[in-house]
């Protein structure tokens, strides 16, 4: 191990006993292993706190177990600040308590951005993955999008700019890679977002600055289930996944605001996917009156070819 850069795994959980120890055990199971892991508890009331101790204390030195204090619940950003801080290695990479990586992750991402010291981040496919549960008519596993073509280091904003204008092709959480200078260098996580967005406030702050490359690998798997956070947050907004959500929105107002403080480093291109993006939440009422009549003149369409295609009758009855 003499001379490998450590790498800080962080771990955030919330009464995540059902998957938490199959997370750590992916950790484990890294065929690189210079790196340290810190199981962050974001006040957990089920038996996950007493697993990750457990693992503490069977791994001393090499996994950590961390709180709030007073074993309070603080949210998704200062968790994943909260482990931030007490990170020591040279790459930063997040694992939530109830995803997977595959074994590879790491020594193929260390390689690589050990090779390429201009980068700043670097992350691959994200698997969604329903499969988990065995069970007959779960959806198909699929890879999720990434929105540009892999393979390649992207100059900022570009990046910024692509996952502006398409939110279904953030990197997964688990899929990324990322240097720890780079990160200390645009502040962290930001405290205010506890729930959702928090990891995609910090890409918007470091794809606004430095390259990223984009892998064709597939590093992470992201599970499905009806406690996951995505899914959650969704359910609360009271909309359809695709539609406007109140997080999205205060995300796109930060992105704004940031902007504002940088403009010298703020595009053309990037502009106008930041104004496409704010405006259904800037004209809300606008916004779900076009989606309205878009979708009836589809279904009015489908109605008429159904019509048009649909075999004549034979014979007299």
């Amino acid at each position: 191990m003499n001379g490998r850069p450590l790498v800080s795994i962080v771990i955030i959980f919330l009464d995540e006993e059902q998957f938490l120890e199959e997370a750590i055990g992916s950790v484990l199971a890294q065929s690189y292993g210079h790196w340290q892991l810190l199981l962050v508890d974001d006040g957990s009331t089920d038996r996950s706190t007493r697993i990750a101790r457990d693992y503490a204390a069977a791994h001393p030195g090499r996994i950590e177990y961390a709180e709030h204090p007073g074993h309070c619940q603080r949210g998704t950003g200062p968790s994943r600040q909260l482990g931030f801080e007490l990170s020591r290695g040279e790459y930063l990479a997040y694992l939530d308590g109830d995803d997977l990586w595959e074994p590879g992750k790491l020594a193929v991402q260390v390689e690589l951005l050990e090779a390429h010291p201009e980068l700043a981040m670097t992350y691959g496919r994200t698997l969604v993955w329903h499969g988990w549960r065995q069970e007959a008519g779960q959806p198909a596993d699929y890879l999720k999008a990434l929105g540009v073509g892999p393979g390649q280091t992207f100059a900022p904003p570009q990046l910024l700019t692509v996952l502006l204008a398409n939110e279904f092709a953030c990197p997964g959480c688990g899929s990324v890679l990322m240097r720890r200078q780079a990160v200390q260098q645009v502040g962290g996580f930001e405290p205010e977002f506890a729930g959702q967005y928090e990891d995609m406030v910090l890409y918007a702050k470091l794809l606004l600055r430095y390259p990223a490359f984009v892998e064709e690998a597939t590093h992470s798997r992201y599970r499905q289930h009806e406690g996951n956070s995505w899914i959650a947050d969704r359910r609360r907004a009271g909309w359809y996944p695709e539609w406007l959500t109140p997080s999205r929105g205060r995300y796109l107002d930060w992105v704004a605001g940031h902007l504002a403080q940088h403009p010298d480093k703020v595009t053309r291109e990037l502009a106008a996917a930041l104004e496409d993006a704010l405006r259904p939440y800037r004209h809300p009422l606008r916004f779900a009156a076009v989606r309205s009549y878009h979708l009836g003149r589809y279904y009015l369409r489908r109605a008429a070819r159904s019509l048009v295609e649909k075999p004549a009758r034979r014979g007299g009855n």
